[in-house]
């Protein structure tokens, strides 16, 4: 049995280079756990009822599935990464003999991270090669069932470019839903306020952030209105409004 995490479906394939010359049909028997041929492709689709689009979702939808959770473990990771740093952080300042975590936990993230985004970014490869794949032998079967008269012009456009596309498309899928989530939670975990409500001099401060999240937003227009409302000429009052000046 293979694992997708290891290499040691190569081992085979080099035992055999060191006896003998190698074929292009060693290196497609070394990988056929990993990608079926084109002819179980085909018993498959002929075996499905439906449209080309529906035999197609039952053909990827499983391992599709499975590649959208592990990308939402790897986006998870990649949140918490920051999060334990800071803890890290306040731990060698605060001198907490229990820092020693933080590092376990930042090791354990990093792995975990690579382990899911590898595998979830092979098994999107893996799914975009299968249907390129099964789109060129349906094309090809149709176009040797057709008359030559009959073979549209654009034949070579759909197996050099079209099919193509269900490839190069595969690995960027799961972006659409993620990236939006990830960014907005990448704002709401960089704002780094402490809990509460902090008051707008805490928000303008250097050590605090200036992210564009609503809550900042909020903050800031606030006490500029403050800030304007101030009439009154002492110096204490005087340096608050310099100090809102500078931060919008």
């Amino acid at each position: 049995m293979h694992f997708p995490f290891t290499f040691a479906w190569v081992t085979p394939l080099v035992r055999r280079g060191l006896r003998t010359t190698l074929t292009q049909e060693d290196a497609a028997a070394a990988m056929a756990w990993a990608a079926p041929r084109t002819e179980a492709l085909l018993a498959f689709y002929d075996g499905c009822e439906g449209t080309y689009r529906q035999r197609m979702w039952r053909l990827v939808r499983g391992r599709l599935a499975t590649s959208a959770l592990l990308y939402a473990a790897y986006c998870g990771t990649q949140l918490a990464q920051p999060l334990l740093l800071r803890g890290a952080v306040r731990a060698v300042q605060d001198a907490d003999p229990d820092g020693w975590a933080y590092a376990l936990a930042i090791g354990a993230n990093v792995v975990l991270a690579s382990l899911c985004k590898e595998q979830q970014l092979w098994t999107q490869m893996r799914l975009g090669a299968e249907l390129r794949a099964l789109s060129v032998a349906l094309v090809y079967r149709r176009a040797m069932a057709l008359r030559e008269s009959a073979v549209p012009r654009g034949l070579s456009n759909l197996f050099g470019n079209d099919c193509q596309k269900l490839l190069d498309v595969m690995p960027l899928l799961h972006l659409v839903w993620a990236a939006p989530r990830s960014s907005r939670a990448r704002r709401r975990s960089s704002c780094g306020l402490p809990a509460g409500r902090p008051s707008p001099a805490s928000c303008f401060s250097r050590s605090r952030c200036r992210s564009t999240c609503a809550s900042c937003a909020r903050r800031r227009r606030r006490a500029r209105r403050r800030c304007r409302s101030q009439t009154s000429a002492s110096p204490a009052r005087a340096r608050w409004s310099r100090a809102c000046a500078r931060s919008s």
